[in-house]
């Protein structure tokens, strides 16, 4: 800029046909109103950046992407490598702070970072409402596998920490993002991620329509040991907290309701809940598939544990048992005084068959009396191995029935 006091109104480049080739550019201290520093637009063919350092480049108006603006159509391809750098690069009112590119439907096309290590340090979205603080991906449907971002390394200095609200290192907004993301560690080497990522918010995408953002690190891998947990809601979006959804179930990111959890185990002989401590049921439950097992959680580091998760029953919340066998291992059933009358748990049908093992039943409050039973049986089987009852009065019904 010819001067370092105000913003300018134009970017160096935009491309429409044909290939671009760069070598070794420099970008310092560049404030541009509502453009990119090189624009790429559908029609164009091949871009190559090579070995090019982007320093201090705002795009101050509207529009995504600091530095680089790419919507790919047809052959169009990105590829960036031989050690460019990224720094301070930011995006005051769109997403990717450094690089946002988009692939269209029908796209043989792909961006990559490829090649010695391409830096991203400092570069920076709105932390409200921006996502992708260095990149921001948009992979439509068909396109989902047609990036490679191997050769990007996100700063993990503090001073230099890249910065959004959702996905401070990368955002992916893919049609299918299992598709994008499957599961695996061939995957986290692809997305450029840290082995162990520690920062759930670095790396983050949206599935399709869907508007939930969700932590790359919880697609990329396994629910461990198949144990599909649950937690409860929170007032603001929070990782920990219950949201069903396709990729949730593991400690660190778990589904919202025992439904929802039963179900992502498919055709799974066994079907394993695991209750995180505290979570609540406030409404009834039919349990209607075979093989379920509702059970305390693992621990936040994935290991088994004979600790009893609290599973707190309230208002409407009962486990109505319908088919077999279902299990219930390490559960403290604590039960408001608010919750119905009635039974906890209920079998009503001949194939029903309810397992109750190293149990508790408690109230939540011992100032007065509850309501609710633990368990009955109309028909079916019951079987109780270690089942503590402490310290609980009931109003008109008896703890087993």
């Amino acid at each position: 800029m010819t001067s370092d006091s105000s913003s300018i109104s134009v970017g160096l480049v935009e491309l429409n046909v044909g290939d671009l080739y760069i070598n070794n550019l420099q970008v310092n201290s560049v404030s541009i109103d509502s453009n990119s520093v090189i624009k790429v637009n559908n029609g164009a063919g091949e871009v190559n950046i090579r070995g090019s350092a982007f320093n201090s480049v705002t795009r101050t108006g509207s529009g995504n992407g600091g530095a680089i603006n790419a919507e790919l159509n047809g052959g169009s391809k990105l590829t960036i490598k031989d050690q460019c750098s990224f720094t301070s690069c930011s995006c005051i009112n769109g997403n990717g702070g450094a690089i946002y590119t988009s692939l269209s439907s029908s796209s043989s096309g792909s961006i990559s970072i490829i090649g010695s290590a391409s830096t991203f340090s400092s570069c920076a979205v709105s932390s409200t409402s921006g996502h992708g603080g260095a990149i921001y991906l948009d992979l439509a449907s068909g396109t989902e596998t047609q990036y490679d971002l191997t050769g990007a390394s996100y700063s993990t200095t503090i001073d230099t920490l890249n910065n959004a609200q959702y996905g401070k290192n990368l955002f992916i907004k893919a049609a299918n993002l299992r598709s994008a993301v499957p599961i695996g560690d061939s995957t986290r080497i692809k997305l450029g991620a840290l082995n162990p990522e520690t920062d759930f918010y670095k790396l983050m995408g949206y599935d399709g329509a869907n508007t939930l953002a969700i932590p790359l690190y919880y697609v990329y891998t396994a629910v461990i040991s198949d144990i599909y947990h649950v937690n409860n809601g929170a007032g603001s979006y929070t990782i920990g907290s219950g949201y069903d959804n396709t990729f949730c179930g593991h400690y660190g990111w778990p589904c919202l309701t025992i439904g929802y959890a039963i179900d992502l185990s498919g055709s799974a002989s066994e079907k394993k809940v695991g209750i995180i401590t505290g979570y609540k049921l406030s409404e009834s439950v039919g349990l209607t598939k075979t093989g379920i097992q509702i059970s305390n959680s693992l621990t936040s580091t994935g290991d088994t544990s004979i600790s009893a998760s609290i599973l707190l029953i309230e208002s409407a919340g009962k486990l109505l048992v319908t088919n077999g066998p279902v299990q219930f291992n390490y559960i403290s059933f604590s039960i408001n005084t608010n919750a119905g009358s009635g039974y906890v748990i209920t079998g009503s049908t001949s194939s029903t068959k309810i397992s109750i093992d190293n149990c508790l039943m408690i109230m939540t409050s011992d100032s007065s009396s509850i309501s609710v039973g633990l368990v009955e049986l109309n028909v079916g089987d019951l079987y109780i191995n270690n089942l503590q009852v402490n310290s609980v009065s009931i109003d008109s019904n008896s703890v087993i029935k």
